[in-house]
């Protein structure tokens, strides 16, 4: 689906992901690999590091352990790939997996092992890309092409694959952090008794996002950012193309921004974008076998700004609670559940929009409460206020205070940040 929308899209419109001129001292080069029919692209916006969460099953521990490795170089291999996704796809990043599992694996950690049938192991991998090229070069029958894109024939070239490959990155990090990245914290457990022969469990649980898995989506919005040139949605209309903006933002704007613009330029590529933001949480209590599926209020990178606390009400027939010792919440799409998907009726945020956030104009930007912009003014007009009332030779003084004041202050905001 997402390559026959791509190949709609047309080549011109694309060449506006690629600034004309680069002031940060990056490679202009994107280097195209072909793997027995499947190619995969390197350039700017690809992350130096990929870090995934894979399971792999063996009949010892370190089979089990080995095979997740070879399991998540697999995975990282995957969201590189620009051309059609098939069965041979899959076959060749297994293989690339197999091969070069060792050298691809920057560092990883095992999250728990398990043994039922055989041994089941699942592991926290950082992948290195850099690695990942070298090697997918040397398992590729021929010599990797480079695209020299300061020129607007590799720029057209690239443009179309480098769309795919934002997709595929996009999707594979807000899936992960779906799945993997929201964190739930029980306040509390008590069980309420009634005359009806029922007895009703009452859990209060809330949800916040993981903070290093958090970080690390936000590191590539920033980079998305930057790459499609997305403070600029206004020059990208005049040029006669819609770029589609989607706008996310995790928290209140002030020392920090909190916020990113990002330019799609694809329907299909912004529709996407937008159900990943926007789509019902779902946790599944594996105890109650029992999904919950929670609305979120624009996006849910809001989760840890708003706070998202949440009654679970669960009746049962009289001692129908004896053996749940304890509740495992797990994030992500439920399994199909014996028990019916748990209705949102009792939670703090009922007023949460299913709307998509919308981006600012550039004048709300300017005027938003918080806006660096806003605080600027205000901060100039206090500043003309004191130096009329106190005169210039005090006004001196108290300017050189505050500067120390302000150093200081910085210093130590750095220091703790």
């Amino acid at each position: 689906m997402i390559v026959r929308v791509t190949l709609a899209f047309a080549l011109s419109a694309n060449v506006l992901f690629i600034t004309p001129v680069r002031a940060d001292g990056l490679s202009w080069a994107a280097i195209s690999v072909v793997v027995q029919g499947v190619k995969f692209l390197f350039e700017q916006s690809t992350p130096k590091e990929i870090n995934v969460t894979a399971t792999g099953y063996g009949s010892s521990e370190k089979d089990a352990v080995h095979n997740a490795l070879v399991s998540a170089v697999a995975q990282a291999s995957g969201v590189l790939v620009v051309s059609d996704i098939t069965t041979e796809t899959e076959n060749v990043t297994k293989s690339i997996g197999l091969q070069y599992s060792s050298g691809s694996v920057k560092n990883y950690s095992v999250l728990g092992c398990s043994i039922n049938e055989r041994v089941e192991c699942r592991i926290q991998a950082v992948v290195s890309t850099q690695a990942l090229q070298s090697n997918i070069v040397k398992a590729s029958s021929s010599d990797p092409v480079t695209h020299d894109l300061r020129t607007a024939y590799a720029q057209l070239r690239v443009a179309r694959e480098s769309l795919i490959q934002r997709y595929r990155l996009t999707e594979y990090y807000l899936e992960r952090l779906r799945k993997y990245g929201i964190k739930t914290e029980v306040k509390s457990i008590k069980v309420v008794s009634s005359i009806s022969g029922n007895e009703t469990l009452e859990v209060v649980y809330q949800l916040s996002l993981e903070p290093a898995l958090k970080k690390e989506i936000l590191r590539f919005l920033e980079h998305l950012e930057r790459d499609t040139n997305g403070r600029d949605t206004e020059g990208a209309r005049k040029g006669g193309i819609d770029p589609l903006p989607v706008f996310i933002q995790w928290g209140p704007t002030g020392l920090r921004e909190n916020r990113v613009f990002v330019n799609t330029y694809d329907q299909e590529y912004y529709r996407r974008f937008q159900e990943l933001l926007t789509a019902d949480i779902e946790i599944y209590v594996q105890e109650l076998d029992l999904c919950e599926r929670l609305p979120v209020k624009g996006s849910f990178m809001t989760l840890d700004w708003y706070g998202y606390e949440r009654t679970l009400m669960v009746s049962r027939p009289v001692n129908g609670f004896e053996e749940t010792e304890r509740l495992t919440f797990v994030s992500g799409p439920c399994p199909k559940v014996r028990q019916p998907i748990s209705v949102l009726i009792d939670d703090e945020l009922l007023h949460r929009e299913k709307e998509p956030s919308k981006p600012p104009s550039e004048q709300e930007i300017g005027q938003a409460p918080g806006s660096p912009y806003y605080l600027l003014v205000l901060l100039v007009l206090a500043v003309l206020l004191y130096w009329f009332r106190v005169g210039i030779a005090n006004f001196c003084i108290a300017v050189a205070k505050l500067a120390v004041f302000l150093a200081v202050t910085f210093l130590i905001y750095r220091l703790v940040t």
